[in-house]
């Protein structure tokens, strides 16, 4: 739950229809005045510096022969950026952004992403994990399989190996039992429903 009035986002995609999107996307997970700024090509940049955004989302590949610090040094570094992948990424690339929107994102996913950036998120239950990541956790606590949680969730295998190495990175956890542990003391999974699964 967001608590901002207005929020300036600026998207940076040369497709059309990503850009498109995402724009729909945000327009229906926020809930509070927002401006936007479409920018479809690197030549366009210059617009950015006038809008003074909040959020940045940028396709990476877009960026091209600059680097994001010298992007941010052009812009200022108020705003928070955000990758928009539809492509693979090497992660020291994704590391200089402050988030990251995938394909396979809900838009529960991208909103606490933005609250997030915007300050308002509230760590003491999830430690920044998304809706979409406790339901996969929910599945490993269950002891489902990754195509078992692929299918109950109704995305790809792919997509849920990808949720389960952003869940370890997160909360530096590498193992089911202690995934199963921690989702227990974050109230994520009641241990009843635990003993009804074993």
């Amino acid at each position: 739950m967001h608590y901002y009035d207005k929020i300036k986002i600026a998207v940076v995609e040369t497709s059309d229809i990503l850009r498109g999107g995402i724009l729909a996307v945000l327009n229906n997970a926020l809930n509070c005045t927002t401006e936007y700024l479409e920018v479809p090509s690197s030549q366009d940049f210059g617009k950015l510096a006038d809008f003074g955004a909040d959020i940045v989302i940028v396709n990476p590949a877009i960026i091209g022969n600059y680097n994001l610090k010298h992007v941010k040094s052009k812009l200022g570094e108020k705003s928070h950026y955000v990758a928009l992948l539809n492509t693979p990424v090497d992660s020291e690339t994704l590391n200089s952004y402050s988030g990251v929107i995938n394909l396979y994102d809900t838009p529960g996913d991208i909103h606490a992403m933005i609250d997030r950036l915007m300050g308002y998120e509230d760590n003491s239950e999830s430690d920044g994990l998304s809706e979409r990541e406790k339901d996969i956790i929910k599945g490993v606590v269950r002891g489902l399989s990754n195509k078992c949680i692929a299918d109950e969730l109704h995305l790809s295998v792919h997509t849920i190996i990808t949720h389960r190495r952003n869940i370890s990175k997160k909360l530096q956890i590498h193992s089911a039992s202690e995934l199963t542990i921690y989702a227990i003391y974050k109230k994520i999974v009641n241990i009843s429903d635990i003993r009804q699964n074993a």
